[in-house]
């Protein structure tokens, strides 16, 4: 899950910038509203794929034990 690491990187990064004066908040709105955005689509594929893992695991299985007669 490295990329919801770099998607909290990027809040922290922004936030120390608004706390630490470098920028304005208003300034930064399009940035966080961005990385909002992206966090929600890399957290939809990541639940994605586990489904589909998950899914193409209990194929696996249900084949194996076609096989063996269970």
């Amino acid at each position: 899950y490295i990329s919801k690491g770099s998607i909290a990187e990027i809040e922290t990064q922004l936030g120390l910038c608004v706390r630490f004066h470098y920028v304005e908040k208003d300034a930064i709105r399009d940035s966080m509203e961005l990385y909002m955005e992206v966090g929600k689509m890399i957290n939809s594929l990541v639940y994605k794929l586990k489904y589909e893992f998950d899914k193409l695991q209990r194929t696996k299985g249900d084949e194996r034990n076609a096989i063996i007669g269970c």
